[in-house]
């Protein structure tokens, strides 16, 4: 029997294999869901954290596109390019491919950028040796949210102060063109684990630091990784005067 003349599937079975496939992807879906959860609550390294949110930014993106098409084909001209689409080469009719290979290039570039990303972080950790993975982190979001281009500022890595005190390494440095520059403190611990003298040493250090004309912020680890875009939003907004943007 040649393909012409082999009967169609009836439409309602389509819909129901449609359907089953559906249910099966949610199944999948879910189980991915739940087992990156449990995950994430074990503890994972920035860069993984990265990698997970990239994953699921696709997912949603890929689902809001395929709610969008439903959408659009119960249109008029959503119906004729979708049975173009479908049955085009069929029916003689071959739709120009400019908007796939547009497509397909938009996501190489997409990808591209996204690997850059990561490469720069990497090599600014690297450079600065880095090993904090809350500071880690702190670089990824500031990176991320791309503060430094957008409100004319400079992060420095690993500073090192001179003061009256003596040269002390500050986590980071942030500079404006015409404010005082802001020295930013990570702590892997928070205030209530430290010793009274490891909180009388650091309230020396900050004097210092201050004294030499220096704004200073302070922020435990459990607070960047609780929300490291707020921690941030603080440091732009001592450093430029107004909020973040």
């Amino acid at each position: 029997m040649s393909e012409d003349d082999k009967p169609a599937i009836p439409l309602d079975a389509v819909m129901q294999v449609c359907g089953m496939a559906l249910n099966r992807l949610n199944e999948i879906i879910q189980s991915e869901i739940e087992k990156d959860r449990a995950r994430l609550a074990a503890g994972i390294d920035v860069f993984e954290e990265v990698w997970l949110r990239a994953y699921w930014n696709r997912y949603v993106k890929v689902m809001l596109r395929a709610s969008t098409s439903m959408a659009e084909y119960e249109t008029d001209a959503g119906k004729l390019n979708l049975v173009e689409d479908v049955y085009g080469e069929e029916l003689g009719l071959r739709r120009p491919l400019v908007a796939d290979d547009v497509k397909r290039h938009a996501e190489f570039f997409k990808e591209k950028i996204a690997h850059e990303y990561i490469k720069q972080i990497e090599t600014l950790i690297a450079k600065h040796e880095i090993s904090s993975p809350v500071e880690q982190l702190f670089i990824v979001q500031w990176r991320y949210l791309d503060a430094s281009r957008r409100y004319k500022l400079t992060l420095s890595p690993q500073e090192m102060v001179e003061t009256e005190a003596g040269r002390f390494t500050v986590d980071f440095v942030v500079r404006s063109p015409d404010r005082e520059p802001v020295a930013i403190e990570i702590d892997g611990h928070d205030f209530h684990e430290k010793t009274k003298e490891q909180v009388a040493s650091d309230k020396r250090r900050e004097r210092a630091i201050v004294k030499k004309g220096f704004k200073l912020l302070r922020f435990t680890g459990s607070e960047i990784t609780r929300n490291p875009r707020a921690c941030v939003a603080d440091v732009v907004e001592l450093a430029i005067g107004a909020p973040m943007k």
